[in-house]
């Protein structure tokens, strides 16, 4: 009898993974030999969620250029609910519509035949989250790209060395901690990184703005709250929202503050979905709750785009990994809700611990009134410098120019196009 020990298994499967990743390299090199020859290259952008949509001035500046036959495809997340897909797409339709932008509805159309496209941008680095018509796992030959959709902030082996990260053609990351990040826990060793800085950055940094709060009776100031999804099993590792702690006691904040404040529910696009899988919540509960953000005089539901919302707002309250970073854009005060900050910082990188350091932390309900009272309403802000010197040196794209072209710059440069 033939035995194996778990040291020999284990290296078993690094030499079998060892090979996949190998082998895709090869076969897409060989496709963007093709592709470099082209005089039209066919580009696919998955969008999926209006919040997690990054591609638009991407987009903007590819549709431009003779080389590029640009398709936007809609299709939802397979894991939220019926609902919440429904409601996503409706969203994007009503955003690409209004801007005058054609876009193709997955189920409509085979990517693949239809298509055939070269090369394919995606909104999230997982396998199985869209159709299996879209699924990365079916273009790995091709030439596959993505922007993060969140500032990632963990250092984590799941957030660098899944599939995707180690096939893609080009993954664009922000700053060149996480490209260092990428080089110790990817298989590839991120040989398929490129430093472009964060997509949003190109919203955040513009001047235009699209004032989206609720017209009031009286000036008041503008507080964010902005739960995370991870509503799981305490000792989980996806336990560290804090929406059930916090929930009912949000609603009687916004009706303390009626007169001198004004509340945007701005929950994470995934909790929808948990709270209807909830025990204690479900689909009619649930509901209620976000209807009740909607109606009130001084608080409003945000479900869709959030950089508006950021712009135009004073402050946020949050317990989410990528606002804690992008919230920061705006130099605005910003407060943490979480049970224990020492805890939730051994699992971040150097970005996540020093986007925290430049919080305030809200273990308890009585640090957000705190945070009400003197941090908003009457602006004594002492991490206001520290927010500051995060903004300078982690917030700014590279090379004096937009995202958006410095991921149009490379791309151009890859294919041997002037």
């Amino acid at each position: 009898m033939i035995s194996f020990s778990y040291s020999k298994i284990v290296e078993h499967i690094r030499c079998l993974l060892y090979m996949y990743y190998v082998s895709i390299p090869i076969k897409r090199k060989l496709h963007l030999h093709k592709v470099k020859k082209k005089a039209l290259i066919k580009v696919v952008f998955f969008a999926a969620n209006l919040s997690m949509w990054r591609y638009q001035h991407l987009y903007e500046l590819m549709s431009k250029n003779s080389h590029f036959k640009i398709y936007i495809i809609l299709t939802p997340f397979t894991d939220y609910s019926k609902e919440e897909q429904t409601k996503d797409i409706e969203e994007l339709k009503n955003y690409f519509n209004t801007r005058k932008i054609p876009y193709i509805e997955a189920n409509l159309c085979n990517i693949e035949s239809d298509i055939n496209p070269d090369i394919l941008f995606y909104p999230q680095y997982y396998f199985n989250c869209l159709n299996s018509e879209c699924d990365a796992q079916k273009f790995r030959n091709k030439l596959l790209c993505a922007y993060p959709y969140g500032f990632n902030n963990v250092y984590k082996p799941w957030a660098y060395n899944n599939f995707f990260h180690n096939v893609a053609w080009k993954l664009f990351y922000p700053t060149t901690s996480t490209l260092n990040e990428a080089k110790q826990l990817a298989f590839n060793k991120g040989k398929n990184v490129t430093i472009t800085g964060y997509p949003n950055a190109d919203d955040f940094l513009s001047t235009e703005l699209n004032d989206v709060w609720k017209k009031q009776t009286s000036i008041k100031k503008r507080v964010i709250w902005a739960p995370h999804f991870t509503i799981g099993q305490e000792g989980s590792l996806l336990f560290f929202s804090t929406f059930l702690k916090f929930s009912s006691f949000m609603q009687d904040l916004s009706k303390k503050y009626f007169d001198n404040v004004q509340f945007a529910f701005k929950p994470h696009p995934a909790l929808l979905t948990e709270l209807y899988k909830h025990k204690n919540w479900g689909k009619e509960k649930t509901d209620e709750y976000y209807h009740w953000w909607e109606k009130q005089e001084n608080t409003q539901l945000e479900t869709g785009e959030f950089i508006d919302l950021f712009k135009s707002s004073d402050a946020i309250i949050h317990d989410c990994g990528s606002f804690s970073i992008e919230y920061l854009y705006t130099r605005n005060p910003a407060m943490y809700l979480c049970r224990n900050i020492e805890e939730i910082k051994k699992e971040k990188n150097e970005v996540g611990k020093n986007a925290l350091d430049s919080h305030y932390i809200g273990l308890t309900e009585e640090n957000v009134v705190n945070f009400i009272e003197s941090v908003v309403l009457k602006n004594d802000d002492p991490m206001k410098e520290q927010r500051e010197a995060f903004f300078n040196k982690y917030l700014l794209p590279p090379n004096g120019k937009t995202v958006a072209q410095n991921t149009m710059d490379d791309i151009l440069k890859s294919l041997n196009i002037r």
